[in-house]
């Protein structure tokens, strides 16, 4: 495999590699198949920002389109031991292939624009004693799905909801699955459990 570094090009030999890049980059060179289907889970900027008002969500909702956003709905939770701070993942950037660099780069833009439409929604609708301050932001936009590899096993809405698993497994995962459940109900199984 080459790889492209701050010291040139290189060459990495290996009798086995594992894919761990989340878009299967590795598994596209070497020429596995695969698919990205329509209607892909939009990638999501989380941020940490403190000093939000109450019902920041329905503050959005209502002034969304005088920021250029699209009507959506996010989720945040405190911080714990900081309730003041809040995690928010309130961004969805639609139609983007994640796989693609200037679809990434693009999205990458987005999500960090409607995290800025969000403060300044807060800071012109939020009240007097809204003060809202970015404190942390994702160093990348988080995605959810791009390339689904043809594969032994996919995976099936009942192993997801059943927690099924596979003895060959390299990763748990932990992240409730309401949203990703229905989404699979929506489309029909793509993600592979291994390549």
């Amino acid at each position: 495999m080459f790889v492209e570094n701050k010291n040139g090009r290189q060459a990495i030999r290996a009798k086995v590699f594992v894919d761990a890049t989340g878009d299967g980059d590795l598994a596209k060179d070497a020429g596995l198949p695969f698919e990205i289907r329509d209607g892909l889970q939009p990638p999501t900027t989380c941020a940490k920002i403190s000093g939000l008002p109450k019902g920041m969500l329905a503050l959005i909702d209502k002034h969304r389109e005088e920021f250029g956003l699209a009507r959506d709905h996010g989720w945040g939770a405190p911080v714990p031991s900081s309730p003041e701070v809040g995690m928010c993942a309130y961004t969805h950037v639609f139609d983007t292939v994640a796989s693609d660099a200037s679809q990434l780069t693009a999205a990458e833009i987005e999500g960090r624009r409607q995290i800025r439409a969000y403060l300044d929604i807060a800071r012109k609708y939020g009240g007097a004693s809204s003060n809202p301050c970015l404190l942390d932001l994702a160093s990348t936009i988080g995605i959810r799905e791009t390339r689904a590899f043809t594969a032994n096993y996919r995976l099936t809405e009942e192993d997801v909801l059943r927690c099924r698993q596979f003895p060959d497994a390299i990763a748990n995962g932990t992240y409730p699955g309401p949203e990703h459940v229905y989404h699979m109900r929506q489309q029909p199984a793509r993600s592979p459990s291994r390549l």
